[in-house]
């Protein structure tokens, strides 16, 4: 019996002992990963979000007027050389000598009145008109629409932030913040395009007007377009 209680004793200082030579776990427990948002700028899920205000843009019928003035002026003078050789006798040369024989020489053509040419120029203006206000129509659109993707993506910024701190609570999955994240990633594609467009109509409506005029169009039109995806 009194051996039983001395083997006891023994084992369980031999416990202590362990337990005192073990080193104290300083770690603690394992940092939890953390998703960053797809920005990666600091924000918090509170936002005070001001009523949706759209800016009107540029008028469409002024900056098609501008795009059309500054179109290069067309000559109202055709005159057009020929290069023509004749065979024969030709009397009464230009230079007072009455020489006869085959020529070649240099005429000068002014049409008074060519109906052809008359139509020809009204499609050309038709068609220059359409193209002006194609570009002008992609231009203004495509700056409402990035606007408006604008207001929505400042919008789902707040719901992916308040996702990470869901996560980071442990009160909701990742799959919930990868939503967000997906979303957020989508509309800054949306809106990218967005810009392409409003880039290619400016320089559409640029490519139009003439060395000496272009810059007052360029300036009109710079003053509501967004500038390397910022908002002018």
């Amino acid at each position: 019996m009194l051996r039983n209680r001395v083997d006891l004793l023994g084992l369980l200082l031999a416990v202590a002992c362990v337990g005192c030579s073990a080193e104290p776990d300083d770690k603690g427990p394992p940092t939890p990963h953390k998703l960053p948002v797809f920005d990666g700028q600091p924000r918090s899920h509170l936002i005070t979000a001001s009523p949706l205000k759209i800016d009107p843009g540029p008028d469409a019928d002024e900056l098609f007027a501008r795009v059309m003035a500054c179109y290069p002026a067309r000559s109202l003078f055709r005159a057009e050389l020929h290069a023509e050789a004749r065979t024969g006798k030709i009397g009464g040369g230009l230079d007072g000598s009455g020489a006869t024989g085959p020529g070649a020489g240099v005429v000068l053509r002014v049409p008074l009145w060519s109906a052809m040419d008359l139509e020809r120029e009204r499609e050309r203006e038709s068609a220059r008109r359409q193209k002006v206000a194609g570009s002008v129509g992609s231009f203004v659109g495509a700056l409402v629409e990035w606007r408006l993707a604008g207001r929505e993506l400042e919008l789902l910024r707040s719901i992916e932030k308040r996702a990470q701190e869901r996560v980071a609570a442990g009160v909701a999955e990742t799959a919930e913040q990868l939503k967000a994240l997906e979303r957020v990633a989508a509309l800054e594609r949306e809106r990218i395009q967005h810009l392409a467009k409003i880039t290619q109509a400016r320089l559409e409506m640029v490519g139009l007007c003439s060395a000496e005029l272009v810059e007052d169009v360029n300036t009109y039109m710079r003053r509501y377009a967004p500038i390397d995806g910022s908002r002018p």
